[in-house]
């Protein structure tokens, strides 16, 4: 069964159409743009089979899809056509849906990003600094403040003394040190040696500190006496740095002065894996210094004048907090963390804050930001619009930059100047300089602007690959198609992206965290977006988890305000995406937990308690005690709380409009089935109420039911009807349809033949009705001819088919009243010696068949009245009601049952909504919003169609 959602429409949302014209004599069809504003799914490729070249359409929801989108689609559309028509036998996601412009543009337009880089390596950086501004201060911590001077001079004496030890390149030496000067002086005298340091933070898990330095074979550790008990097992030979200041102060403070080689390795830094296992990323000096000279290009001195250093060492923004400032004169000002900063010292020299969203979060919420700091750097996690406009409301922050990157990559790797007075979510923006980003499908092609795709990064930022790990090297860093060297290689990232139509990119989330709920695919980070935006919510992370039956369900995990209730946050995230993406639980906690790197610790989130939430609520009122009783009633059950939602209890759209007809008849007269949707609970009933809501086996035979008896709805008439009590006057289900006839009609023959029409056609004197058995239909005798004239025959012919567009507008988006009828209209509008009819019915009694038919017949009727003799016409022995009731008693059948139990199994593993890459935010309530893009299909690519088609045997279809 396919869980009801008023999001979407169900079973399918994406249609394809194709239809052959028939062409009748004497009578010319006229092609009218008649601009419905409607979409019954969310997108509808319809195609017309009519001469050498075919119509085609694409019908959009407008609240899912920009025009822009709609108009690349189809242009791909007519592109994979022509790739299939090329090579029939492939697959048909080989051909590409790019034009060569296109690709030039994702492939290489947006990758131009080229800059010049310093032959040098990070070391040589800060010596080319101190060597300009001696004096200058270099960093700022609460045990000293060093210039560039004493900086470099000290790192100095502490890369001779390591020198003397053997210490040099291939080597790699640990750093286990408090955040004190000590810290940058001993990462700068590792390098000025030519070894590599692997960054150990004393706060972290002696295992995960044991299996670093061991992993990276690290003879060496530099550490401090107070850190003592920090591996203290360790066979390591280890530098405690406080008991050798004093010899240090007697080695040489000048430059080493050795051979430099910027393809070295400088630093490791490890990450988490998803074995357990932590896996080491190898960065050369080169990859930083690239990295620096972006820097430079974006962040001015007064910008990196005061940078605030208080990410761990571990974490690789640290290397933008210490060599950004120290390469262009700038100074560090090292803190033990970022929530630190309030109570720093020097506080008010602060100009940059570089840490993830949840910190500066909690900087902006206890008044901890100082005026000085102008610009900000988020990074690490997905930046929410509801703290950025938080943070610029602070008058004294200027700039905020959204950043994104992985480790593997060297820090960053595009970055987005998050602009102010906007409700669009923040992009990570466009690629650093001499960075290459590409959005790329499962076979490794570039994908369309606004199609999802995995991040894949490339440049001179990708670092050399795993330390020790080749095979997982050669797994996540591949061959780059892209690049003119044939040695290139990218970094397959796991993130999810797409391009905007401006080339900024929209992070799309972990593709390790798209999950599939009943059915549902869905992505966990649009739910924390949602929520993260809810006024009082300070920090959310959303995951799966099996409930007590072992069935997956979504969890949000929430920190915030007291005052915020986990109805508000239902409500709120109700109201922007569908229903099957509402948590099924709300776990309140006082901080997420973290890693020692500030990120998210998903393992440590607790498991919810299920049950607790949605625990039995009794009526408070007569009117809950009155809906409460309908509802068990209908539902078959014991008890139903004020709290409990209609549709989990099982209801669906049959038992909906049994209960609205309950309804209806003792509590709300004029309750709507729209209203019931909105107000699923008995609370929210309640008070809708009280505000006036509106809202192949052999088959039986067909038998002639009595028209006395209470007449059934077919399923699709239903269906219709449902959908029409759900959204009452619309004019989704018109069916308009127009004629030139090469005569004028005599209005009285055309009157009396609509007259013999309908007493023929019990159809056009049917109207639907709620009853307490559910839906039903009536037969009148007789029913009013639907018929109006228009005399166009004065309008100058330069408007007349502006007019004939306008009449053809008004008939097809007037709406019919399913219970009143009739549910047919004809309009003749009057030209010299033509008439156009414009034949408008509701699908409810109509189809394609049905509409030939009936055509035909009107225009036969039309001729022998005229001619004065009597329509021959065969008699009508069965109607479109003795088919309902037959349809209802065979799918009552064995056959039936054996039909569905064979769809059940084929289609179980499908999911229950396509999930399309849209525009905007699905609405909770699909509003039917639409527009059409008309386009053809010219005559040579028919031709091929045609051709192909007859080849393989099979239709155009």
């Amino acid at each position: 069964l396919v869980e009801r959602d008023a999001s979407h429409a169900p079973l399918v949302q994406v249609l394809f159409t194709f239809q052959t014209a028939q062409r009748r004599s004497a009578v010319q069809a006229v092609e009218l743009d008649w601009d419905m504003p409607i979409a019954k799914f969310d997108l509808t490729l319809d195609v017309g089979a009519n001469g050498a070249e075919w119509a085609a359409s694409l019908e959009y929801n407008t609240d899912l899809f920009a025009p822009a989108t709609i108009a690349r689609m189809s242009a791909h559309f007519l592109r994979l056509l022509g790739g299939l028509l090329d090579a029939p036998e492939q697959p048909v996601s080989v051909p590409t849906l790019l034009s060569a412009a296109e690709r030039q543009q994702v492939v290489v337009g947006w990758n131009s990003t080229t800059v010049p880089v310093p032959d040098a390596t990070m070391p040589e950086l800060v010596e080319q600094q101190a060597a300009r501004t001696p004096t200058a201060t270099a960093l700022i911590a609460i045990e000293a403040t060093l210039t560039y001077a004493e900086l470099n001079g000290q790192a100095n004496q502490l890369a001779y003394h390591l020198h003397g030890l053997g210490v040099g390149p291939g080597q790699i030496v640990g750093v286990c040190l408090n955040r004190t000067p000590d810290l940058v002086i001993a990462i700068l005298a590792i390098l000025k040696t030519g070894a590599a340091y692997l960054p150990l933070d004393p706060t972290y898990p002696t295992d995960r500190l044991e299996f670093s330095l061991a992993d990276a074979q690290s003879k060496l550790l530099l550490t401090s006496s107070d850190l003592r008990h920090v591996l203290a097992e360790s066979p390591l030979q280890r530098l405690e740095l406080d008991g050798l200041h004093e010899h240090l102060r007697g080695l040489p403070a000048e430059n080493l002065g050795l051979a430099h080689d910027p393809t070295v390795l400088a630093y490791i830094i490890y990450t988490s894996g998803s074995t357990g296992r932590p896996k080491g990323v190898a960065i050369a000096h080169q990859s930083a210094v690239a990295f620096l000279a972006w820097v430079h290009t974006v962040y001015t001195p007064a910008d990196l004048s005061g940078v605030l250093a208080s990410t761990s060492v571990c974490f690789d923004i640290s290397i933008f907090e210490m060599f950004a400032p120290l390469s262009i004169g700038g100074t560090i000002i090292m803190a033990e963390n970022a929530l630190a900063l309030p109570t720093l010292p020097a506080r008010d020299l602060v100009t940059l804050v570089d840490t993830v969203p949840s910190a500066i979060s909690e900087l902006e919420l206890i008044g901890g930001i100082p005026p000085t700091a102008q610009v900000l750097n988020i990074a690490g996690e997905q930046l929410a619009r509801t703290l950025v406009d938080r943070l610029y409301r602070l008058p004294t922050v200027r700039q905020i930059y959204n950043l994104y990157g992985p480790t593997e990559d060297t820090t960053f790797s595009t970055l987005a100047a998050v602009p102010r007075d906007t409700a669009a979510a923040p992009t990570i923006g466009r690629p650093i300089a001499n960075t290459q980003l590409y959005i790329l499908d499962a076979r490794r092609q570039p994908v369309p602007v606004g199609v999802p795709g995995e991040i894949y990064l490339g440049g001179m930022g990708l670092t050399m690959g795993y330390l020790g790990r080749p095979d997982m090297t050669a797994e996540r860093y591949v061959p780059n198609p892209f690049a003119a060297d044939p040695a290139a290689r990218m970094y397959r990232t796991g993130d999810l992206g797409r391009f905007f139509p401006d080339g900024e990119v929209e992070y799309l989330g972990r593709m390790d965290q798209q999950v599939k709920v009943r059915g549902f695919r869905i992505e966990l980070g649009e739910i924390e977006t949602v929520l993260s935006q809810v006024p009082g919510v300070e920090d959310t992370v959303v995951a799966v988890r099996a409930d007590a039956d072992n069935n997956k369900q979504i969890v949000a995990y929430v920190v915030a305000d007291a005052a915020v209730s986990t109805d508000a946050l239902r409500d709120a995230l109700r109201a922007r995406v569908p229903g099957y993406m509402v948590p099924a639980a709300f776990v309140r906690l006082d901080a997420l937990p973290r890693t020692p790197n500030g990120k998210v610790n998903r393992r440590g989130l607790p498991d919810p308690t299920w049950g607790d939430a949605a625990g039995y609520v009794a009526p408070r009122t007569p009117t809950e005690a009155q809906l409460a009783a309908l509802w068990a009633d209908v539902l078959h059950l014991e008890q139903v709380g004020v709290t409990d939602n209609f549709f989990d209890l099982g209801g669906h759209s049959l038992l909906a409009t049994r209960l609205l007809a309950r309804l209806r008849a003792t509590l709300a007269p004029d309750f709507t089935l729209r209203a019931l949707f909105a107000a699923p609970t008995v609370a929210q009933l309640a008070l809708a109420i009280g505000e006036g809501a509106a809202g192949a086996v052999p088959a039986p035979a067909l038998p002639r039911v009595a028209r006395t008896a209470p007449l059934v709805l077919s399923s699709g008439q239903e269906r219709l009807w449902f959908f029409d009590q759900l959204v009452p006057g619309n004019i989704l289900y018109n069916v308009p349809f127009a004629l030139r006839l090469a005569f004028t009609v005599d209005d009285a023959v055309l009157a009396a033949t609509l007259h013999a029409m309908m007493l023929r056609h019990e159809s056009w004197r049917t109207t639907f009705h709620a009853t307490e058995v559910g839906p039903r239909q009536r037969i009148a005798p007789t029913q009013p001819e639907p018929l109006r004239f228009v005399d166009l025959r004065a309008v100058p012919p330069a408007e007349r088919d502006q007019a004939i567009q306008l009449e053809a507008q008004r008939e097809a988006q007037t709406s019919f009243d399913l219970a009143h009828g009739p549910l047919v209209r004809v309009a003749a509008l009057h030209l010299e010696a033509a008439t156009v009819l414009i034949v408008t019915q509701h699908h409810i009694i109509t189809d394609g068949a049905s509409l030939e038919l009936l055509l035909d017949e009107l225009l036969l009727t039309y001729s022998a009245l005229a001619a004065g003799t009597t329509p021959s016409l065969p008699a009508v022995e069965r109607d479109y009601v003795d088919y309902a009731a037959w349809q209802r008693d065979w799918l009552g059948s064995a056959a039936s049952q054996e039909h569905l139990t064979l769809w059940r199994g084929q289609l179980a593993d499908y999911p229950d909504i396509l999930d399309l890459p849209t525009d905007y935010i699905r609405p909770v309530v699909q509003s039917y919003a639409g527009a059409t893009l008309p386009f053809a299909l010219d005559a040579a690519v028919v031709a091929r169609i045609q051709d192909t088609s007859r080849a393989a045997g099979v239709t155009p279809y």
